[in-house]
Protein backbone atom coordinates (compact mmCIF):
# COMPACT_ATOMS: atom_id res chain seq x y z
CA UNK A 1 0.00 0.00 0.00
CA UNK A 2 1.15 3.51 -0.84
CA UNK A 3 0.52 6.19 1.77
CA UNK A 4 1.27 9.87 1.10
CA UNK A 5 0.79 12.52 3.79
CA UNK A 6 0.51 15.98 2.23
CA UNK A 7 1.55 19.06 4.25
CA UNK A 8 -1.26 20.26 6.55
CA UNK A 9 -3.63 23.04 5.55
CA UNK A 10 -5.20 25.10 8.36
CA UNK A 11 -3.99 22.58 10.90
CA UNK A 12 -5.45 19.56 9.09
CA UNK A 13 -3.14 16.95 7.48
CA UNK A 14 -4.50 15.20 4.37
CA UNK A 15 -3.39 11.59 3.96
CA UNK A 16 -3.83 9.75 0.66
CA UNK A 17 -3.48 5.98 0.34
CA UNK A 18 -3.92 3.39 -2.42
CA UNK A 19 -2.97 -0.12 -3.47
CA UNK A 20 -1.15 1.38 -6.46
CA UNK A 21 1.66 3.90 -6.74
CA UNK A 22 0.50 7.43 -5.93
CA UNK A 23 2.42 10.09 -7.81
CA UNK A 24 1.71 13.73 -7.00
CA UNK A 25 3.22 16.99 -8.17
CA UNK A 26 2.97 20.54 -6.83
CA UNK A 27 0.33 23.00 -8.00
CA UNK A 28 0.55 26.82 -7.97
CA UNK A 29 2.48 27.02 -4.67
CA UNK A 30 5.58 24.89 -5.18
CA UNK A 31 7.18 25.43 -1.77
CA UNK A 32 4.18 24.82 0.51
CA UNK A 33 5.63 23.18 3.64
CA UNK A 34 2.36 23.05 5.56
CA UNK A 35 0.81 24.73 8.56
CA UNK A 36 1.31 23.46 12.07
CA UNK A 37 -0.85 20.36 12.61
CA UNK A 38 -3.57 20.72 15.24
CA UNK A 39 -6.21 18.24 14.02
CA UNK A 40 -6.50 14.59 13.10
CA UNK A 41 -5.92 13.86 9.43
CA UNK A 42 -8.43 13.66 6.62
CA UNK A 43 -7.98 10.21 5.09
CA UNK A 44 -8.52 9.71 1.35
CA UNK A 45 -8.58 6.19 -0.07
CA UNK A 46 -7.83 6.02 -3.83
CA UNK A 47 -9.49 3.17 -5.73
CA UNK A 48 -9.95 2.15 -9.33
CA UNK A 49 -13.65 2.05 -10.16
CA UNK A 50 -16.73 3.64 -11.69
CA UNK A 51 -16.61 7.44 -11.70
CA UNK A 52 -20.21 8.02 -12.82
CA UNK A 53 -22.65 9.70 -10.42
CA UNK A 54 -25.61 7.44 -11.25
CA UNK A 55 -28.89 8.68 -9.80
CA UNK A 56 -27.27 11.34 -7.62
CA UNK A 57 -28.86 14.80 -7.56
CA UNK A 58 -26.83 17.78 -8.80
CA UNK A 59 -26.53 20.43 -6.06
CA UNK A 60 -23.65 22.58 -7.33
CA UNK A 61 -22.30 23.16 -10.83
CA UNK A 62 -18.69 24.32 -10.72
CA UNK A 63 -17.74 23.41 -14.27
CA UNK A 64 -15.22 23.22 -15.81
CA UNK A 65 -13.61 22.03 -12.57
CA UNK A 66 -16.21 19.97 -10.75
CA UNK A 67 -19.85 19.27 -10.01
CA UNK A 68 -21.24 18.30 -6.61
CA UNK A 69 -24.06 15.79 -6.21
CA UNK A 70 -25.91 14.09 -3.36
CA UNK A 71 -26.71 10.41 -3.92
CA UNK A 72 -29.83 8.54 -2.70
CA UNK A 73 -27.91 7.48 0.43
CA UNK A 74 -27.29 11.13 1.34
CA UNK A 75 -23.57 11.03 0.54
CA UNK A 76 -21.89 14.04 -1.04
CA UNK A 77 -20.14 13.27 -4.34
CA UNK A 78 -17.67 15.60 -6.04
CA UNK A 79 -17.28 14.73 -9.72
CA UNK A 80 -14.07 16.09 -11.21
CA UNK A 81 -14.05 16.36 -14.99
CA UNK A 82 -10.96 15.28 -16.89
CA UNK A 83 -8.93 18.37 -17.77
CA UNK A 84 -5.87 16.67 -19.27
CA UNK A 85 -3.58 13.72 -18.50
CA UNK A 86 -2.46 15.53 -15.33
CA UNK A 87 -6.05 15.95 -14.09
CA UNK A 88 -8.04 12.80 -14.96
CA UNK A 89 -11.71 12.21 -14.22
CA UNK A 90 -12.25 11.40 -10.53
CA UNK A 91 -15.16 10.94 -8.14
CA UNK A 92 -14.78 11.93 -4.48
CA UNK A 93 -17.24 10.21 -2.13
CA UNK A 94 -17.89 11.20 1.48
CA UNK A 95 -17.56 8.08 3.63
CA UNK A 96 -17.33 9.76 7.05
CA UNK A 97 -17.85 13.48 6.34
CA UNK A 98 -14.96 15.55 7.59
CA UNK A 99 -12.70 12.55 8.18
CA UNK A 100 -12.80 9.77 5.57
CA UNK A 101 -13.33 9.90 1.81
CA UNK A 102 -12.98 7.61 -1.21
CA UNK A 103 -11.50 8.91 -4.45
CA UNK A 104 -12.35 6.84 -7.51
CA UNK A 105 -10.67 6.97 -10.90
CA UNK A 106 -11.15 4.79 -13.95
CA UNK A 107 -7.48 3.80 -14.25
CA UNK A 108 -4.12 4.37 -12.62
CA UNK A 109 -3.04 7.89 -13.71
CA UNK A 110 -0.31 7.83 -16.34
CA UNK A 111 1.31 11.00 -15.01
CA UNK A 112 1.75 12.67 -11.60
CA UNK A 113 -1.38 14.49 -10.44
CA UNK A 114 -1.43 17.98 -8.82
CA UNK A 115 -3.49 16.56 -5.99
CA UNK A 116 -3.64 19.83 -4.04
CA UNK A 117 -5.89 21.17 -6.81
CA UNK A 118 -8.38 18.41 -6.06
CA UNK A 119 -7.96 18.75 -2.30
CA UNK A 120 -9.46 22.27 -2.35
CA UNK A 121 -13.12 21.11 -2.53
CA UNK A 122 -12.23 18.29 -0.14
CA UNK A 123 -11.16 20.74 2.58
CA UNK A 124 -14.07 23.06 1.74
CA UNK A 125 -16.44 20.20 2.59
CA UNK A 126 -14.46 18.76 5.50
CA UNK A 127 -14.06 21.93 7.59
CA UNK A 128 -17.78 22.62 8.21
CA UNK A 129 -18.43 18.89 8.57
CA UNK A 130 -15.98 18.88 11.49
CA UNK A 131 -17.49 22.04 12.92
CA UNK A 132 -14.02 23.56 12.74
CA UNK A 133 -14.63 26.51 10.45
CA UNK A 134 -14.96 27.43 6.79
CA UNK A 135 -13.04 28.52 3.74
CA UNK A 136 -13.51 32.21 2.90
CA UNK A 137 -12.85 33.98 -0.40
CA UNK A 138 -10.61 36.65 1.04
CA UNK A 139 -7.23 38.26 1.27
CA UNK A 140 -5.82 37.66 4.72
CA UNK A 141 -2.72 38.97 6.45
CA UNK A 142 -1.00 39.06 9.83
CA UNK A 143 0.23 42.30 11.40
CA UNK A 144 2.91 41.54 13.98
CA UNK A 145 1.85 42.77 17.41
CA UNK A 146 -1.78 43.09 16.32
CA UNK A 147 -3.06 39.89 14.73
CA UNK A 148 -4.98 38.75 11.69
CA UNK A 149 -6.99 40.83 9.24
CA UNK A 150 -9.55 39.17 6.97
CA UNK A 151 -10.57 41.05 3.80
CA UNK A 152 -13.41 39.08 2.16
CA UNK A 153 -14.51 39.73 -1.39
CA UNK A 154 -15.97 38.18 -4.50
CA UNK A 155 -13.95 37.90 -7.71
CA UNK A 156 -12.91 41.37 -8.87
CA UNK A 157 -13.22 42.98 -5.43
CA UNK A 158 -9.48 43.71 -5.32
CA UNK A 159 -8.12 40.95 -3.08
CA UNK A 160 -5.06 40.27 -5.24
CA UNK A 161 -4.50 43.99 -5.77
CA UNK A 162 -4.48 44.49 -2.01
CA UNK A 163 -2.02 41.62 -1.59
CA UNK A 164 0.34 43.23 -4.10
CA UNK A 165 0.09 46.60 -2.33
CA UNK A 166 0.75 44.94 1.03
CA UNK A 167 3.78 43.16 -0.39
CA UNK A 168 5.17 46.45 -1.67
CA UNK A 169 4.45 48.72 1.28
CA UNK A 170 3.40 47.09 4.51
CA UNK A 171 5.39 45.02 7.05
CA UNK A 172 2.86 42.16 7.18
CA UNK A 173 2.67 38.44 6.41
CA UNK A 174 0.18 37.75 3.63
CA UNK A 175 -1.67 34.48 4.27
CA UNK A 176 -3.44 34.36 0.90
CA UNK A 177 -4.85 36.67 -1.74
CA UNK A 178 -7.88 34.48 -2.47
CA UNK A 179 -8.71 31.73 0.03
CA UNK A 180 -8.32 31.95 3.79
CA UNK A 181 -9.57 29.47 6.38
CA UNK A 182 -11.60 30.93 9.25
CA UNK A 183 -11.42 28.71 12.32
CA UNK A 184 -13.09 28.57 15.71
CA UNK A 185 -10.82 27.00 18.36
CA UNK A 186 -11.01 26.32 22.07
CA UNK A 187 -7.63 27.96 22.68
CA UNK A 188 -8.65 31.23 20.99
CA UNK A 189 -12.10 32.24 19.79
CA UNK A 190 -11.36 32.84 16.09
CA UNK A 191 -8.27 32.62 13.91
CA UNK A 192 -7.33 32.80 10.23
CA UNK A 193 -5.00 30.47 8.36
CA UNK A 194 -3.20 30.68 5.03
CA UNK A 195 -3.82 28.13 2.27
CA UNK A 196 -1.94 26.86 -0.81
CA UNK A 197 -4.74 28.06 -3.14
CA UNK A 198 -3.84 31.66 -4.06
CA UNK A 199 -5.26 34.10 -6.57
CA UNK A 200 -3.50 36.15 -9.23
CA UNK A 201 -0.91 37.50 -6.78
CA UNK A 202 0.16 33.93 -5.88
CA UNK A 203 0.35 34.90 -2.20
CA UNK A 204 0.39 31.96 0.22
CA UNK A 205 1.74 31.44 3.73
CA UNK A 206 1.57 28.55 6.18
CA UNK A 207 1.12 30.93 9.13
CA UNK A 208 -1.98 31.60 11.20
CA UNK A 209 -3.03 34.14 13.78
CA UNK A 210 -5.90 35.40 15.95
CA UNK A 211 -8.53 37.31 13.98
CA UNK A 212 -8.59 40.98 15.04
CA UNK A 213 -10.44 42.74 12.21
CA UNK A 214 -12.66 42.06 9.19
CA UNK A 215 -12.47 44.55 6.33
CA UNK A 216 -14.69 44.49 3.24
CA UNK A 217 -12.61 46.20 0.59
CA UNK A 218 -13.48 48.29 -2.43
CA UNK A 219 -11.95 50.80 -4.80
CA UNK A 220 -12.47 54.53 -4.30
CA UNK A 221 -10.91 57.88 -5.09
CA UNK A 222 -10.29 58.63 -1.42
CA UNK A 223 -9.19 56.67 1.64
CA UNK A 224 -12.16 55.82 3.84
CA UNK A 225 -12.63 53.34 6.69
CA UNK A 226 -16.10 52.92 8.18
CA UNK A 227 -17.23 50.63 11.02
CA UNK A 228 -20.05 48.27 10.07
CA UNK A 229 -22.80 46.90 12.28
CA UNK A 230 -22.94 43.10 12.55
CA UNK A 231 -26.25 43.14 10.67
CA UNK A 232 -24.72 45.03 7.76
CA UNK A 233 -21.60 42.88 7.70
CA UNK A 234 -23.38 39.52 7.87
CA UNK A 235 -25.10 39.99 4.51
CA UNK A 236 -21.73 40.63 2.86
CA UNK A 237 -20.15 37.62 4.54
CA UNK A 238 -22.60 35.04 3.21
CA UNK A 239 -21.56 35.59 -0.41
CA UNK A 240 -17.90 34.74 0.22
CA UNK A 241 -18.21 31.81 2.61
CA UNK A 242 -17.62 28.22 1.46
CA UNK A 243 -20.96 26.78 2.64
CA UNK A 244 -22.45 23.46 1.42
CA UNK A 245 -25.83 25.06 0.71
CA UNK A 246 -27.52 21.70 0.08
CA UNK A 247 -26.93 20.58 3.68
CA UNK A 248 -29.26 22.37 6.13
CA UNK A 249 -27.29 21.27 9.19
CA UNK A 250 -23.97 22.53 7.83
CA UNK A 251 -25.57 25.76 6.61
CA UNK A 252 -26.80 26.40 10.15
CA UNK A 253 -23.33 25.60 11.52
CA UNK A 254 -21.75 28.10 9.11
CA UNK A 255 -24.29 30.80 9.94
CA UNK A 256 -23.59 30.36 13.65
CA UNK A 257 -19.88 30.69 12.90
CA UNK A 258 -20.47 34.01 11.11
CA UNK A 259 -22.75 35.32 13.86
CA UNK A 260 -20.13 34.43 16.46
CA UNK A 261 -17.32 36.08 14.53
CA UNK A 262 -19.20 39.31 13.94
CA UNK A 263 -20.24 39.50 17.58
CA UNK A 264 -16.60 39.26 18.67
CA UNK A 265 -14.55 40.90 15.91
CA UNK A 266 -15.01 44.45 14.55
CA UNK A 267 -15.98 44.72 10.89
CA UNK A 268 -15.27 47.61 8.54
CA UNK A 269 -15.74 48.80 4.99
CA UNK A 270 -12.61 50.28 3.42
CA UNK A 271 -12.34 52.09 0.11
CA UNK A 272 -9.08 53.40 -1.29
CA UNK A 273 -7.27 54.04 -4.58
CA UNK A 274 -5.13 51.07 -5.68
CA UNK A 275 -1.88 53.00 -5.40
CA UNK A 276 1.31 52.90 -3.35
CA UNK A 277 0.68 53.91 0.22
CA UNK A 278 -2.88 52.58 0.43
CA UNK A 279 -1.83 49.35 2.15
CA UNK A 280 0.07 51.25 4.85
CA UNK A 281 -2.93 53.55 5.27
CA UNK A 282 -5.18 50.53 5.85
CA UNK A 283 -2.86 48.93 8.40
CA UNK A 284 -2.30 52.22 10.25
CA UNK A 285 -6.05 52.93 10.31
CA UNK A 286 -6.80 49.52 11.83
CA UNK A 287 -4.11 49.97 14.46
CA UNK A 288 -5.58 53.39 15.34
CA UNK A 289 -9.06 51.87 15.61
CA UNK A 290 -7.73 49.21 17.98
CA UNK A 291 -5.95 51.81 20.10
CA UNK A 292 -9.06 54.00 20.40
CA UNK A 293 -11.49 51.13 21.03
Amino acid sequence: MTRVALPPVAGVPIVHEADFDLRFRSWLVHDWSGSRATESAIEVRHVIGDTSVGAARLVYDGLPWNQIHVDPEGRTLVHFKAIDTHLPEQLLISVEPGFRYELRQAAVPSEPIPQMARDLPLLTLALPSRGRGALVHACGFIVDGFGGVLCPGISGAGKSTLARLLAQDAPVTILSDDRVVLVSEASRPFSIWGTPWPGDALAASERDGPLRAIVFIGRGEHHRLQRLTPGNAVRRFYGVLGIPLWDKVLVQTALELVDGVLAAVPAYEATYPPVAGSANWLVDSLLNEATNA
